[in-house]
Protein backbone atom coordinates (compact mmCIF):
# COMPACT_ATOMS: atom_id res chain seq x y z
CA UNK A 1 0.00 0.00 0.00
CA UNK A 2 1.24 3.37 -0.81
CA UNK A 3 0.57 6.64 1.02
CA UNK A 4 1.00 10.37 -0.24
CA UNK A 5 4.32 11.89 1.03
CA UNK A 6 4.71 15.36 3.27
CA UNK A 7 6.04 16.98 0.05
CA UNK A 8 3.02 15.96 -2.36
CA UNK A 9 0.55 16.93 -0.15
CA UNK A 10 2.34 20.29 0.06
CA UNK A 11 2.18 20.77 -3.50
CA UNK A 12 -1.39 19.55 -3.89
CA UNK A 13 -2.40 22.24 -0.93
CA UNK A 14 0.02 24.99 -2.61
CA UNK A 15 -1.94 24.48 -6.37
CA UNK A 16 -5.73 24.99 -4.78
CA UNK A 17 -4.64 27.89 -2.96
CA UNK A 18 -3.09 29.53 -5.84
CA UNK A 19 -6.30 28.61 -7.70
CA UNK A 20 -8.49 29.98 -4.86
CA UNK A 21 -6.38 33.53 -4.95
CA UNK A 22 -7.34 33.51 -8.56
CA UNK A 23 -10.68 32.72 -8.33
CA UNK A 24 -12.09 34.25 -5.62
CA UNK A 25 -11.98 37.82 -6.54
CA UNK A 26 -13.51 36.95 -9.77
CA UNK A 27 -16.13 35.66 -7.88
CA UNK A 28 -16.51 38.81 -6.15
CA UNK A 29 -16.75 41.23 -8.94
CA UNK A 30 -19.04 39.02 -10.12
CA UNK A 31 -21.44 39.26 -7.30
CA UNK A 32 -20.57 43.58 -6.90
CA UNK A 33 -22.11 43.48 -10.86
CA UNK A 34 -24.94 41.39 -10.10
CA UNK A 35 -25.84 43.84 -7.45
CA UNK A 36 -24.83 46.74 -9.34
CA UNK A 37 -26.90 45.78 -12.12
CA UNK A 38 -29.78 45.03 -10.00
CA UNK A 39 -29.69 48.89 -8.14
CA UNK A 40 -29.44 50.26 -11.63
CA UNK A 41 -32.67 47.90 -12.99
CA UNK A 42 -34.62 48.44 -10.00
CA UNK A 43 -34.35 52.17 -9.79
CA UNK A 44 -34.69 52.82 -13.12
CA UNK A 45 -38.33 50.32 -12.65
CA UNK A 46 -39.26 52.58 -8.89
CA UNK A 47 -39.15 55.53 -11.32
CA UNK A 48 -41.29 54.07 -14.24
CA UNK A 49 -44.21 53.10 -11.13
CA UNK A 50 -44.12 56.88 -10.84
CA UNK A 51 -44.64 58.07 -13.96
CA UNK A 52 -47.14 55.40 -14.56
CA UNK A 53 -48.76 56.27 -11.39
CA UNK A 54 -49.04 60.12 -12.68
CA UNK A 55 -50.26 59.20 -15.82
CA UNK A 56 -53.11 56.81 -14.67
CA UNK A 57 -54.36 59.37 -11.49
CA UNK A 58 -53.19 62.43 -12.18
CA UNK A 59 -50.02 63.08 -10.20
CA UNK A 60 -47.46 61.61 -8.08
CA UNK A 61 -48.64 59.40 -4.92
CA UNK A 62 -49.15 62.45 -1.85
CA UNK A 63 -45.72 61.90 0.70
CA UNK A 64 -44.40 63.24 3.20
CA UNK A 65 -40.39 64.37 2.43
CA UNK A 66 -38.09 61.05 3.02
CA UNK A 67 -40.56 58.60 3.90
CA UNK A 68 -40.90 54.76 2.55
CA UNK A 69 -42.08 54.29 -0.97
CA UNK A 70 -45.43 54.61 -1.12
CA UNK A 71 -47.51 51.49 -0.96
CA UNK A 72 -49.69 52.71 -4.10
CA UNK A 73 -45.97 52.06 -5.93
CA UNK A 74 -43.87 49.39 -4.35
CA UNK A 75 -47.19 46.94 -4.48
CA UNK A 76 -47.64 47.65 -8.18
CA UNK A 77 -43.87 47.01 -8.21
CA UNK A 78 -43.27 44.20 -5.88
CA UNK A 79 -45.44 43.07 -2.52
CA UNK A 80 -43.92 45.19 0.15
CA UNK A 81 -40.59 46.92 -1.49
CA UNK A 82 -38.59 48.77 0.39
CA UNK A 83 -34.67 47.81 0.57
CA UNK A 84 -32.25 48.37 -1.91
CA UNK A 85 -30.27 45.64 -2.95
CA UNK A 86 -27.63 46.72 -1.09
CA UNK A 87 -29.26 46.55 2.05
CA UNK A 88 -30.41 50.21 2.70
CA UNK A 89 -33.81 51.18 2.15
CA UNK A 90 -35.42 53.47 -0.66
CA UNK A 91 -37.23 56.82 0.62
CA UNK A 92 -39.02 58.98 -1.33
CA UNK A 93 -39.73 62.79 -1.21
CA UNK A 94 -42.06 65.15 -3.34
CA UNK A 95 -41.10 68.86 -3.01
CA UNK A 96 -41.63 72.13 -5.44
CA UNK A 97 -41.15 70.61 -9.33
CA UNK A 98 -39.39 67.48 -8.41
CA UNK A 99 -39.35 64.05 -6.87
CA UNK A 100 -36.36 62.25 -5.64
CA UNK A 101 -36.30 58.63 -5.67
CA UNK A 102 -33.94 58.26 -1.92
CA UNK A 103 -31.42 55.11 -1.71
CA UNK A 104 -30.28 55.54 2.47
CA UNK A 105 -27.52 53.06 1.91
CA UNK A 106 -25.71 51.27 5.52
CA UNK A 107 -22.57 52.89 7.26
CA UNK A 108 -19.18 51.60 7.11
CA UNK A 109 -18.84 50.91 3.39
CA UNK A 110 -17.24 52.53 0.70
CA UNK A 111 -19.88 52.59 -2.19
CA UNK A 112 -18.14 54.72 -5.00
CA UNK A 113 -17.12 52.96 -7.39
CA UNK A 114 -20.30 50.52 -7.41
CA UNK A 115 -22.80 53.97 -7.56
CA UNK A 116 -20.68 55.41 -10.24
CA UNK A 117 -21.51 51.85 -12.22
CA UNK A 118 -25.04 52.49 -11.39
CA UNK A 119 -24.77 56.41 -12.47
CA UNK A 120 -23.17 55.15 -15.81
CA UNK A 121 -26.12 52.71 -16.36
CA UNK A 122 -28.84 54.89 -15.78
CA UNK A 123 -27.40 58.37 -16.08
CA UNK A 124 -24.10 60.52 -17.14
CA UNK A 125 -21.90 59.01 -15.66
CA UNK A 126 -21.04 61.37 -13.42
CA UNK A 127 -22.43 61.17 -9.17
CA UNK A 128 -21.85 64.96 -8.98
CA UNK A 129 -24.26 66.08 -12.03
CA UNK A 130 -27.39 64.37 -13.44
CA UNK A 131 -30.56 63.00 -12.22
CA UNK A 132 -28.43 60.48 -10.20
CA UNK A 133 -26.60 61.97 -8.04
CA UNK A 134 -24.31 61.35 -4.40
CA UNK A 135 -25.89 63.50 -1.78
CA UNK A 136 -23.63 61.51 1.07
CA UNK A 137 -21.42 58.51 1.80
CA UNK A 138 -24.55 56.58 1.99
CA UNK A 139 -27.26 58.99 0.44
CA UNK A 140 -28.05 58.90 -3.29
CA UNK A 141 -30.77 60.69 -5.20
CA UNK A 142 -32.76 59.82 -8.47
CA UNK A 143 -34.17 62.82 -9.27
CA UNK A 144 -37.01 63.20 -11.75
CA UNK A 145 -39.62 65.97 -12.66
CA UNK A 146 -42.92 66.46 -11.72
Amino acid sequence: MKAFTLIELVIVVVILGIIGAIALPRLSRGAEAATCHSFAIESSRLVECFYEHKVLNGDYPSQAAGQSIPTEISDRFLSGLNDTPMGGVWKYKATGGSTELIAQLPGGKNYDATMLEVDRKIDDGNLSTGAFTKQSSTKYTYTFSQ
